[in-house]
């Protein structure tokens, strides 16, 4: 019984992690857009959608992901937020595939912020 829960527990960190995603995807592509087709930005926006398909490829089928968005409308700022969301969950609760997911934020924020 625990470890249903803790598997459910998981579930719901890694939707809230998507949630937190797809409107740092959604910020990234409209700063790109306003930034000009020749911006490096677009580069960055198509990572922070990739690592949002990435981390929706880890719940389960079925999965609710539904939620209210973050108010934050910084991408940089909400992929630590992502990321520290990662951080909740046990290392034995992790999908496959979890801890690539931190490294891709991990390196995103990176990106984002040179």
């Amino acid at each position: 019984m625990a470890k249903q829960s803790t598997e459910c527990e998981a579930t719901e960190v890694l939707a809230a992690v998507v949630r937190v995603l797809q409107h740092a995807s959604a910020q990234a592509w409209s700063r790109a857009d306003a930034a000009g087709p020749m911006s490096h930005l677009h580069l960055f926006a198509l990572g922070v959608h990739s690592a949002t398909a990435e981390a929706m490829t880890l719940l389960p089928l079925g999965a609710d992901i539904a939620g209210p968005a973050p108010s934050e409308t910084d991408p940089v700022l909400l992929l630590r937020a992502a990321e520290a969301l990662t951080r909740t969950v046990e290392i034995h609760d992790q999908p496959p595939g979890f801890s690539t997911l931190v490294i891709t934020l991990c390196d995103l924020v990176r990106e984002g912020t040179v």
